[in-house]
């Protein structure tokens, strides 16, 4: 679904331009990421390209598999402007250096892309390692110490919430291990489902000021100034997601910082 509102300033007075505004709700479910495009993440392993039960072993390919697509982004505003400010003055040199101001921008906002959690394990003998289970309450692996984390970066669900999974014919004797076979080997998947949570929103203003001189009828000199992500907002990469790991839940990279550039172009 989406939604479009466009709004064009012809007032001469007030400055002319257009500002316009989309915002789009989506969701995207298949049963597996391409094998040869993984998920993106700490090592690419959000989501891991191969299936995790790809023989039907552990109950058939399908069911396990079906999930959030790794590209599913719920919801996205993303607004545009462009502005000519009213500024004009009769003294020639006056315009030349303080009107024909332009200034532009692009706002985005949009929820976070999804991953998987996973455990060490291959509980469903297919040779991968498998998603982690839903642990019951004091059973899960402990949370990570606080002089090794920080609440800034920290971006994940509890470590808690989760234990290792074990073959049907086991049982976990702990979080992260499992009771001697009882039985013939059955396999089975986590109980977490593929791609059950997301990450952390994506939020960042671009904005440009642009001045044009105009130097004969028919040369005109550019200036311009860009600011990509003008208010240094952190846009946090997905976290870690192996429960056995002492990054888990830490966003460990993030989207560009501030960047600005100037430029200067002649047109003839």
């Amino acid at each position: 679904m989406q939604l479009r509102l466009t709004k064009t300033l012809t007032n001469k007075e007030l400055g002319t331009g257009q500002i316009q505004a989309v915002y789009s709700w989506s969701h995207s479910i298949d049963d597996s990421a391409d094998g040869l495009v993984p998920g993106s993440g700490p090592g690419g392993a959000s989501e891991r390209g191969l299936p995790r039960d790809s023989s039907g072993f552990a109950g058939g390919f399908a069911a396990g598999e079906r999930g959030n697509s790794g590209f599913d982004v719920r919801h996205r505003f993303v607004l545009n402007f462009i502005y000519d400010l009213p500024f004009k003055f009769e003294n020639n040199l006056m315009n030349k250096v303080f009107g024909d101001w332009t200034a532009s921008g692009i706002v985005q906002s949009q929820t976070g892309t999804p991953y998987s959690i996973f455990g060490g394990t291959d509980s469903a003998g297919t040779g991968l390692g498998q998603r982690a289970d839903f642990a019951p309450a004091g059973q899960g692996r402990p949370d990570l110490p606080a002089d090794t984390t920080s609440d800034s970066t920290y971006t994940g669900p509890a470590r808690s919430l989760f234990r290792n999974p074990c073959p049907a014919n086991r049982t976990n004797t702990s979080p992260t291990t499992c009771s001697a076979a009882v039985g013939p080997a059955v396999g089975r998947l986590g109980t977490v489902g593929r791609n059950q949570f997301y990450g952390p929103s994506f939020n960042k203003v671009d904005f440009s000021m642009i001045k044009r001189i105009p130097v004969t009828e028919s040369v005109r000199f550019t200036i311009r100034a860009d600011f990509f992500n003008i208010f240094n907002h952190t846009n946090f990469g997905l976290p870690g997601n192996d429960i056995n790991s002492g990054l888990f839940g830490q966003s460990t990279t993030a989207a560009a910082p501030r960047i600005v550039q100037f430029a200067g172009r002649i047109d003839f």
